[in-house]
């Protein structure tokens, strides 16, 4: 299960995610940790720091902390190449085309 725990910035990140034809990816990654998150278990979606990106935090049912990462946003205006604004590296990745990918 997901909790998205700041609706304002889903919205925006996926407002621009719809007005550059890559909802879908987004959706996908979004349906992994969901899906990762299997059981009683939580996945909370907070904003990042970089640009239409997330940060995520794995809870077990009894609120203990499982684990964290980021769903970060790489694109033609933002390489995941470590510099900003997403401070990031991706191996990998074509930042010519956007996407998210999950980092831990």
């Amino acid at each position: 299960m997901i909790k998205i725990e700041n609706p304002e910035h889903f919205v925006e990140v996926l407002t621009f995610a719809v007005h550059n034809n890559c909802a879908a990816k987004l959706l996908e990654r979004l349906d992994y940790l969901a899906h990762y998150a299997e059981g009683d278990n939580v996945c909370h979606v907070y904003a990042d720091h970089a640009p239409n990106s997330f940060a995520f935090a794995m809870k077990r049912p009894d609120d203990l902390f499982w684990f964290n990462g980021g769903l970060i946003y790489s694109g033609p205006d933002q390489p995941l190449d470590g510099s900003a604004p997403a401070l990031t590296v991706g191996i990998g990745i074509d930042s010519s085309v956007h996407g998210w990918s999950i980092h831990t």
